[in-house]
């Protein structure tokens, strides 16, 4: 749902609020190993007050990041505007000047496909609404797709440009469920249709493969208990499978859970649970033309952070990420467990020196992997080569003047490392190339 709302933490003397906070990247071309770039800030009207979301490249390795601004000014009339931003970096360049999308909507994301063509999805108050921009040129005039209502729109394109786009429908304090957009590489929306039933349903989550196969998982408001969630298929060219609950009605509430798919079409789902003190990661899978396996637990502790990873690479080899906090010292300490294809779970271990969080995973086709996580006023990273171990925390980003936050972990086809997060002065990113030569 759209909220609006002043954020009153600092006041200039035109009148208008402070700016609160930055999006910055990074990228040397040829650097060492665990050489990141000096940060990035990128170029904006305004410093980013919403978080950045995950970047998407192109075969080629350009990169787009959207984020969302909260501007609020006093000029005979109070404004408030809520615009999206999207900013493109072309590979081994500089984030060029990010372009406006909308001057009111919230939290957006963003699918490219190998040629370069972008696809951009936000909430507003008419419903989801969708901007493309074509490979090498600007942001075409956007449109509805989802109508009424429309919440925490998730988007998903394969290589071709063929692309998914699916939102809740809201309706006055519920959801009438999951509606799926199609669009054709080059072509038209498709009117909505619903996966899901008319259930309470939100928080949908999206991945898909280089074949076009879509799994979409989200959870159901179960007031009584917790948020089931359950899950549907699409095959490319196909039609939606039925809805599966994948979990128990011990899932935690509040969009925790995350997907999978790899290039056979085999998928997984995790998900965060509690049962009296005790907080679960649980996760479920499905082979290509199989069934859903019962749901396994991952781990088990007093407190688990709510944003679990899951990442899978093409041969389905799976690995799944989580925080916990200790009940004393302050010491965050991150979690990884690994499930070759067709195997099971492997013991879990710490990622070394890892000190803070919630953690944030990329994993490439190949199995690489490179997660990013906050420690006070650091940006610190971790990498894994697939099949290898984890290597030393290095940091990303040091002497940050403010806390920065959120920070999201991406990987490129070519190994390049990005890592985004915001701070006062907007957003910046940071890169590393060759991660894994």
């Amino acid at each position: 749902m759209l909220l609006f709302a002043a954020v009153l933490s600092g006041w200039s003397q035109s009148g208008s609020l402070q700016r609160v906070s930055a999006v910055r990247a990074v990228h040397v071309a040829g650097s060492a190993p665990n050489a990141w770039s000096a940060s990035e800030l990128i170029p904006a009207p305004e410093p980013g007050t919403g978080p950045p979301q995950p970047p998407a490249f192109d075969a080629n390795g350009d990169a787009v990041v959207v984020w969302g601004e909260s501007t609020f000014s006093i000029n005979q009339v109070i404004t408030l505007a809520y615009p999206v931003r999207a900013a493109v970096r072309p590979a081994d360049g500089h984030w060029q000047p990010a372009d406006t999308l909308s001057s009111l909507g919230i939290a957006p994301e963003v699918a490219v496909d190998a040629r370069g063509d972008a696809i951009a999805v936000w909430e507003t108050f008419s419903g989801v609404q969708a901007a493309i921009r074509p490979a090498g040129s600007s942001w075409l005039a956007s449109q509805t797709v989802v109508t009424p209502g429309g919440e925490e729109p998730q988007v998903a394109s394969d290589p071709r440009g063929d692309a998914v786009v699916v939102s809740p429908r809201q309706v006055p304090g519920h959801s009438t469920g999951i509606q799926a957009v199609l669009r054709p590489a080059g072509g038209t929306f498709s009117p909505a249709q619903t996966i899901s039933g008319g259930e309470n349903a939100f928080h949908p989550r999206i991945a898909m493969n280089t074949r076009g196969d879509t799994l979409v998982a989200w959870e159901v408001d179960n007031t009584s208990r917790g948020c089931p969630v359950r899950a549907a298929l699409r095959r490319a060219d196909g039609r939606w499978s039925s809805p599966r609950t994948v979990s128990d009605g011990h899932g935690f509430c509040g969009g925790t859970h995350r997907v999978a798919i790899d290039e056979r079409g085999d998928v997984i789902v995790v998900w965060l649970a509690q049962r009296g003190p005790t907080m679960f990661v649980e996760a479920a899978t499905k082979v290509a033309n199989g069934r859903w396996t019962p749901r396994h637990v991952i781990a088990r502790a007093p407190v688990i952070e709510d944003r679990v990873q899951v990442g899978m690479d093409a041969r389905g080899d799976a690995l799944a990420l989580w925080s916990e906090p200790a009940l004393v010292g302050g010491r965050t300490t991150i979690w990884a467990r690994i499930r070759p294809a067709g195997r099971g779970w492997e013991a879990a271990r710490t990622i070394p020196h890892a000190n803070g969080g919630p953690p944030s995973l990329a994993m490439d086709a190949r199995g690489d992997a490179l997660v990013a996580w906050q420690d006070k006023r650091l940006i610190e990273a971790a990498a894994r080569p697939a099949g290898g171990h984890w290597r030393r925390a290095f940091t990303v980003s040091r002497h940050e003047p403010t806390f920065p936050q959120d920070p999201l972990a991406a990987l490129d086809a070519r190994g390049d490392g990005l890592v985004v997060w915001q701070n006062h002065e907007g957003i910046k990113t940071a890169w590393h190339s060759s991660l894994f030569p």
